[in-house]
């Protein structure tokens, strides 16, 4: 094999990664599709399927600060920030309450600076019923498309920087 640049190797790993989890949702969500019948409901299949596509585009943002964060830290690190990512970013609306219920300037302003650092996943939480059963407006959708695809380029654009100033030894 030819050598390769760092570039293509970092962007080889997420794409092989992202394809294995692209398999693992569709397989999952083929088996649930199955128990839940949706078969016999054609009308919900396509809600089920955008449910299923948030929940890829969510791993695969978290999956490139994962790798990222990898190059700077240990991989064992990076794991639990990837997680804690996963949980500020569903808990960011509640985070953002407490904060102007308690009215404390400084928890005020760490909320405003944690929802431009971390992705707003909150917003994608259509793991309900109510959005199998009523569909997903395609606003959100559209919405929800151009923001976890820009988290992932910003995400593996870090990523490449930090890979690029690494030193291989």
């Amino acid at each position: 094999s030819r050598p390769i640049s760092r570039d293509q190797f970092i962007l080889g790993k997420i794409l092989g990664v992202l394809a294995l989890n692209l398999i693992l949702v569709i397989s999952l969500g083929v088996l649930l599709w199955g128990l839940l019948t949706l078969w016999n409901e054609p009308s919900k299949t396509l809600s089920f399927a955008e449910i299923c596509l948030s929940l890829w585009l969510e791993s695969a943002v978290i999956l490139s600060f994962v790798i990222g964060f990898s190059l700077v830290v240990r991989p064992v690190l990076a794991l639990s920030s990837g997680f804690v990512i996963f949980l500020l970013g569903h808990w960011l609306s509640d985070l953002a309450f407490f904060a102007e219920k308690s009215k404390e300037v400084f928890f005020i302003n760490a909320v405003k600076v944690l929802h431009w650092i971390v992705p707003n996943l909150y917003k994608l939480n259509w793991k309900s019923d109510y959005f199998l059963e009523n569909g997903i407006p395609g606003s959100s959708v559209a919405w929800m498309l151009a923001h976890m695809i820009s988290w992932f380029l910003v995400y593996l654009l870090l990523t490449n920087f930090f890979f690029r100033r690494k030193d291989i030894v």
